[in-house]
């Protein structure tokens, strides 16, 4: 019989394990990092005649799955165990044994610890798991409670699996899991054990790491602890078993870990900030700014600067959630400056008005996977420089998203051709930069991933079904992304002025900017369009008005634009239409040179936009000639895009 006396309060930490009483019994529980010790917090050795009714509820009598939970099910054996029975009744029915310790004991974090020995006959399964009492709620994903299956043993096999659910369990419901195989589970005693933390949850077999995930956000809420048989076809056939059999649970225990904190997953290598090379995370210059505001409470305006990826409502508005969670005092506002198609080009020529005109506190800029047109380095050293000049205070971190082409230089540890360009502008200016894609890369190579594919496949977690945009699974591995990487940078949180070195490209678009297509001067066929009634500017109404903000239209050749810029850049957002519609365009009496503009889309019209050739700093005059139109159709000019200022 176990003594609880010889269960210390304060665990002895040697060689940087949990050393605990009655060893002989109890194998070795999971290591701790150096400078943690655990305190218990709660425990039952279940140790006396009858279960102690201050700790648990006893489940039933009520009907589960295939079976009963039935009070007389769950006793104490008188030998030191909790015997958790599965039987046969008189009238058929199989009856099974559940506790929990709901009202009596729920808790936050720790180690949770049960050492079972598990039955030997098939048709139900026993179960150690954490329950909160909102994991029904959707929309928080898992920060109102989580379903944690430290362990269930479904199958006679050698098969134990490990999951947590949330968003309830209807359409919404979320879950992800692990097997772990070894023939030895069938025998004896064994320990099986939870580490939850604010990061992640690391579970172990026997003092053994199995598996860690920080999937659906990490439980912010107390949680209480479930023991359980379930009768149920995922365990076999129960009319097979020879009945009654058991679970036995030798103690479970609760410790809060104290001292250095919560383990990390990998501990990393300091980083070297190589453009040459992949990493998922540098943080130079960190963002102290954005963590004195959240901490000192009030409004933080957080805004997301990007293409299609970031304008889903995917990564941007968990991180968001997210933010709010980890911050409750304060205020987040969410800018959301996100635009399909557009990369750090449009980007730069934007910023000034869809970001800065809002004052943010952190510019999140995405913009690896759409490009920069062109003007790659100019562009995104523009886009810093813009934000830099409006207040030094502001901070930035760069995001690098993945498509399908960049997946084989990521395993090889490279990053694509922007990356390398945007991490020699994060070196000079000591922006952090958050790589999304190499921890997607890391789990298509270890094949715990599939890239590309429509839904689930096998159970398996399904990445992107196009190759390029995430669908739920994979919005959510971002964001753990992005919040592994923010723990690292909290606490650096003294703010301080971002410095303005040299630029490092001399015609780098810091002076990029938008005006209304009235700025130029047009010929008489063009008409203003009405954007609550027309059908083409209303065929993607949201991302069209974005990039036109109104603007005008003709339907005949021969109209024209004139605009009469000082700068290097002019460029025009339009819509283009059918196959066979061309512009004549005349740059300081240069010869004529033809753009064709074609839709992309056969289904629908999509607003686009284009540069003219980059020309020498100074005044320049551009005259934009309609030059053929496919029958039926119309030219839709919107927003030109200048590198400099229009001119009178």
């Amino acid at each position: 019989m176990k003594h609880p006396a010889l269960i210390s309060s304060a665990l002895v930490i040697a060689s940087n394990l949990l050393v605990m009483a009655d060893e002989n019994k109890s194998p070795e529980l999971p290591p701790l990092p150096t400078g943690q010790q655990g305190r218990m917090v709660w425990n039952d050795e279940f140790d006396g005649k009858e279960l102690d009714p201050a700790k648990w509820n006893i489940q039933g009598d009520q009907v589960r799955k295939g079976g009963m939970w039935l009070k007389k099910c769950s006793l104490l054996d008188g030998q030191g165990n909790l015997e958790l029975l599965a039987t046969k009744e008189a009238d058929g029915t199989y009856g099974t044994g559940a506790v929990n310790t709901k009202g009596k004991f729920e808790h936050k974090h720790g180690l949770w610890v049960a050492r079972m020995r598990m039955p030997k006959q098939p048709g139900f399964w026993s179960a150690f798991w954490l329950m909160g009492n909102a994991v029904g709620k959707v929309g928080n994903e898992g920060m109102d409670g989580t379903e944690i299956d430290v362990i269930e043993y479904p199958k006679r096999d050698g098969e134990l699996n490990m999951a947590v659910h949330w968003d309830g369990y209807g359409k919404d419901h979320q879950v992800r899991g692990t097997r772990h195989f070894d023939k030895s589970f069938t025998e004896g005693f064994h320990t099986y054990a939870v580490h939850w933390n604010e990061k992640e949850y690391v579970f172990y077999y026997d003092g053994k790491e199995v598996w860690r995930t920080r999937e659906g956000m990490i439980s912010r809420v107390p949680q209480y602890i479930i023991l359980s048989n379930e009768v149920g076809s995922w365990a076999g056939d129960i009319k097979e078993a020879k009945l009654p059999d058991q679970c036995l649970i030798d103690y479970v225990r609760v410790y809060d870990l104290e001292g250095a904190g919560p383990p990390v997953a990998e501990k990393s290598k300091p980083s070297t900030n190589d453009p040459l090379s992949a990493e998922e995370f540098r943080a130079r210059d960190g963002l102290p700014n954005l963590f004195a505001k959240l901490k000192a409470g009030g409004p933080v305006r957080i805004a997301y600067l990007g293409g299609s990826i970031t304008a889903a409502e995917g990564w941007r508005v968990k991180t968001t959630t997210w933010f709010k969670a980890q911050y409750p005092k304060a205020e987040i506002i969410e800018i959301n400056a996100a635009i399909s198609g557009t990369g750090s080009d449009y980007g730069a020529c934007r910023v000034a008005s869809d970001v800065l005109e809002k004052k943010p506190d952190l510019v999140f800029m995405e913009h690896r996977v759409n490009g920069g047109g062109g003007f790659e380095a100019k562009s995104v050293e523009g886009i810093v420089r813009q934000i830099r000049k409006a207040n030094p205070q502001t901070d930035i971190c760069l995001i690098y998203t993945i498509n399908e082409g960049m997946l084989k230089d990521l395993q090889a540890g490279k990053p694509p051709r922007f990356g390398s360009i945007m991490e020699t502008i994060a070196n000079t200016y000591g922006i952090p930069s958050i790589d999304l894609g190499v921890e997607i890369a890391r789990r298509e190579k270890a094949k715990t991933l599939i890239f590309k594919a429509k839904g689930w496949q096998n159970g398996n977690l399904v990445f992107s079904e196009d190759g390029t945009h995430p669908i739920e699974a994979g919005h959510a591995i971002y964001r753990d992304t992005v919040v592994r990487s923010m723990f690292q940078m909290m606490p650096d949180d003294q703010a301080k002025a971002h410095p303005l070195p040299q630029p490092l490209e001399p015609q780098c678009w810091e002076n990029a900017t938008t005006a209304p297509i009235q700025k130029a001067t047009l010929s008489a066929g063009w008409k203003p369009i009405d954007p609550a009634t027309d059908r083409i500017y209303g065929g993607n109404s949201g991302r069209t008005h974005q990039m036109l903000r109104g603007g005008v239209k003709c339907d005949q050749a021969g109209e024209t634009i004139t605009v009469k810029w000082s700068g290097t850049t002019l460029g025009l957002s339009d819509i283009p239409q059918g196959d066979g519609m061309e512009l004549e365009v005349t740059l300081d009496q240069q010869p004529p040179i033809t753009l064709k503009r074609l839709q992309t889309e056969k289904k629908q019209t999509y607003s686009r936009f284009f540069y003219l050739p980059e020309q020498a700093p100074g005044e320049h005059t551009a005259v934009i000639k309609i030059k053929s139109l496919p029958q039926g159709t119309s030219y839709y000019a919107g927003q030109l895009l200048i590198v400099g200022k229009v001119m009178p």
